[in-house]
């Protein structure tokens, strides 16, 4: 009996210790965590919530944003941020962008792609200073990406209808396979 007790304290000290090992993927949260877990490891408040999705208010870099966490079969796939900051100057989203772009360079290193400024409207293309209204009305957006072994991160700038969006995205690299896969079934299932 007491090599049986042993056996089972041991058992559990191992696994506690490799619980205790394993590193973040972003935040506090790793990939595959369940709606439970991401709540208890999240600190903030949830704010909304549905079957696949926890809400949060947040912040990044002293910029005011909603964090999202994105589940599918109760499995932690996506976080998301959408910056929420409102400037009365739309050349400050790109400041924002570009402080985040900076930072996300010094946490990650070198990007794996970046699209530049991509035109579909040539309009303000020669306006620099007209530049956050060519964003807010869908002629310029820009997108960077970056890969890590677990996580493909995108940070995005774009607009329409006089509104932009900033935004950084993790995804699973184990877990996008089957997020897509349940989005496809759900078009599939509406049509």
């Amino acid at each position: 009996m007491y090599r049986f007790l042993t056996a089972i304290i041991l058992i559990s000290i191992c696994f506690r210790v490799e619980s205790q090992d394993i590193t973040p993927d972003i935040r506090k949260v790793v990939w595959g965590m369940s709606k439970a877990e991401v709540k208890n490891a999240e600190e903030l408040e949830v704010a909304y919530e549905t079957e696949d999705l926890l809400g949060y208010e947040s912040s990044v870099g002293g910029l005011d944003a909603y964090l999202y966490f994105g589940f599918v079969e109760n499995k932690l796939y996506r976080l998301v941020y959408v910056f929420q900051e409102k400037h009365s100057n739309r050349n400050m989203y790109v400041d924002d962008f570009q402080k985040l772009s900076n930072a996300l360079y010094e946490k990650y290193g070198d990007w794996e792609s970046d699209s530049d400024w991509v035109w579909e409207n040539d309009l303000y293309v020669d306006d620099p200073e007209e530049m956050g209204l060519a964003i807010s009305v869908g002629h310029v957006w820009r997108a960077v990406l970056w890969n890590t072994p677990r996580t493909k991160i995108g940070h995005e700038i774009k607009g329409d209808n006089f509104e932009i969006t900033h935004r950084i995205m993790y995804d699973s690299i184990e877990f996008m396979p089957l997020a897509d896969e349940a989005r496809k079934k759900s078009i599939q299932d509406d049509i």
